[in-house]
């Protein structure tokens, strides 16, 4: 269903005023990297609010401890013995009704909900913390009870987290509309660290609390408090809230690049999580140590996405965006199948292969949505809920895909990790096909 919708994207629409032309015209005069932003909205300072370093700090605390906050399951399913294929349908469940509402979340951004987004949607993620204490509850409920308790949670935590990505991202990308990338980059990265993070402060405070992380809660309030104070965007003008009517068919003009940066999406996403999925049983497979497995392997996995994602955000911005993309997706498929197929080498070999591979494959998707928001500045929320929200919802399902074939004692844990690769292979194709998609919609 939410694929169709997208994919609606391509029939043809007559009534789509002036803002076509102006897409076109920008189109035709920048077309490596897309349009240069229009009608950039005045600074955060010259409208009277808090400077644009604040508010830049304050998006960037609420992406890491929502992020940080919202990754642990992953290592909660590994900690708590959680049946493979169960977790994977909760993940698979929650992250396609989360994700998939971004869109309407970033509507209603574009509208100038953003503040009220990023700060009920991070309080609503860092709601996974409750997870330790049902952990603790099990024996006293039914199966069916226990695990229906534990989709709640993370329903509510994914939809947290669909509230405040379009709207934060896109509120990170207009701080400097010449240097959108490097910003959404930046903000992208800070997440990636609460990110990489999770796995770690989570099965820390699950081991030495007796599973009650629930305590990790003061940190967030205090965070919060911070983003209350300072998180205050430029609000749009109210012609430009009320009079644009925010709709996806308003991005009819820019469907062919859009649909391919869509579909690219949708296989970085399934492809990333696939393998944080499975990277606890991957790494004790290859008897890597207690400490690899409970959150380091995955801490450099995310760390290298947090890193060089702001090397590429800046390549990106200086050269052409699509060659940079293109090298970045194809290393990072060369490095992703080193890694599965490597074995039991040294752990830091092991460490550095999934700092690399993590960071190239990671990278991806902010110089993505990057691109993805210069085709049309003034839908940069709606289009970040697209290419952020939408396409990783429709890649949801991956998680529980990897996780049923590990069980199958055919394919296990590696198997099922090489086959998960194949979305990498059509990650490479569609990024390579994205300049004609972008000639075909200046040439109309």
């Amino acid at each position: 269903m939410l694929a169709t919708i997208y994919l609606s994207l391509q029939c043809s629409i007559l009534d789509i005023g002036n803002s076509i032309s102006d897409i076109h015209l920008t189109l035709k005069a920048n077309p490596d990297n897309q349009t240069p932003d229009s009608d950039p909205s005045p600074s955060p300072a010259a409208a009277g609010g808090p400077s644009t370093l604040k508010i830049f700090a304050a998006l960037a605390a609420c992406h890491w401890v929502g992020d940080c906050y919202g990754g642990m399951w992953p290592i909660f399913k590994y900690l708590a013995d959680l049946d493979l294929g169960k977790a994977g349908m909760i993940a698979t469940v929650s992250t396609l009704i989360g994700a998939g509402l971004q869109p309407l979340f970033g509507i209603w951004s574009d509208r100038g909900g953003q503040r009220t987004l990023v700060l009920w949607g991070v309080g609503l993620a860092c709601s996974g913390m409750l997870l330790g204490p049902v952990s603790l509850i099990g024996d006293a409920m039914t199966p069916f009870q226990w695990y229906g308790l534990m989709l709640l949670i993370m329903l509510v935590v994914r939809v947290g987290q669909g509230m405040y990505h379009p709207s934060a991202v896109s509120a990170a990308g207009n701080l400097n509309h010449d240097r959108r990338s490097m910003f959404v980059s930046m903000f992208i990265a800070a997440g990636m660290f609460g990110f990489a993070s999770s796995q770690g402060l989570f099965s820390f405070v699950f081991v030495r609390t007796g599973a009650h992380t629930e305590a990790m809660l003061i940190p967030a309030a205090m965070i919060l408090l911070l983003a209350w104070a300072w998180c205050r965007p430029v609000l749009p003008s109210r012609e430009d809230a009320q009079g644009r009517k925010h709709r996806i068919s308003d991005l009819a003009a820019i469907r062919w690049p859009l649909t391919v940066l869509f579909l690219f999406e949708v296989m970085i996403g399934g492809w990333f999580h696939g393998i944080i999925f499975l990277m606890p049983e991957m790494l004790e497979e290859n008897a890597y140590p207690a400490w690899m497995v409970q959150g380091t392997g995955y801490f450099f996995w995310v760390a290298g996405s947090a890193a060089l994602m702001i090397l590429a955000g800046l390549l990106s911005d200086r050269f052409r965006g699509t060659r940079v993309l293109t090298a970045f997706t194809g290393l990072g498929l060369v490095f992703y199948y080193a890694v599965v197929l490597s074995g039991p080498v040294p752990w830091w070999v092991m460490l550095g292969l999934l700092f690399v591979a993590g960071g190239c494959i990671g990278s991806a998707n902010p110089m993505a949505v990057a691109m993805g928001q210069r085709l049309d500045p003034r839908h940069a929320s709606l289009i970040s809920g697209i290419l952020m929200g939408l396409a990783w919802a429709v890649a949801s399902p991956a998680d529980w895909i990897v996780g049923v074939l590990a069980q199958q004692p055919a394919i296990g844990v590696t198997g099922s990790l090489l086959l998960l690769g194949i979305v990498g292979v059509f990650a490479l194709i569609l990024v390579s096909i994205l300049p004609l998609a972008i000639r075909r919609t200046i040439r109309q």
